[in-house]
């Protein structure tokens, strides 16, 4: 969830495609293993969190292991509340989100062995409602 925002609501928008051949962002940069998204799609901060979370606990057995979150959700998602008729303007901010192109690096992990590296990331991808693979 960001501190700050310029706008306090955003349009839906969508996910970025690579049709100009843009490579940002889809390679390992931190660390030695990542996992990447096979899909475009939307992951909101919870989902993030949940995978965050289970990347730390099944890494935190070795000695001087990091993990990196390439992404932020930085765009707030507006919902109206239930049975509420048409108009009266947008809805109040839900959550935060981020779009995520095919081929984005989304969780890197560094100083581990490769097994380990491998399953933090598989427990990782079992969170994210997207198509991954681990690299």
């Amino acid at each position: 969830r960001p501190r700050r925002l310029k706008y306090k609501k955003a349009q839906k928008g969508f996910f970025p495609s690579r049709s100009g051949g843009s490579l940002r962002g889809t390679t390992v940069y931190h660390g030695d293993y990542g996992l990447q998204v096979t899909e475009g799609g939307r992951l909101s901060d919870k989902q993030l969190d949940v995978a965050r979370t289970a990347v730390r606990r099944t890494i935190k057995i070795e000695k001087g292991a990091r993990f990196f979150l390439r992404c932020f959700p930085d765009r707030p998602v507006t919902s109206k509340g239930a049975e509420t008729r048409m108009g009266k303007g947008k809805g109040a901010v839900d959550y935060f989100a981020t779009w995520v192109a095919a081929g984005r690096v989304v969780i890197e992990v560094k100083g581990v062995r490769k097994e380990l590296a491998e399953k933090a990331l598989r427990v990782a991808a079992s969170m994210l409602p997207l198509r991954t693979k681990i690299i």
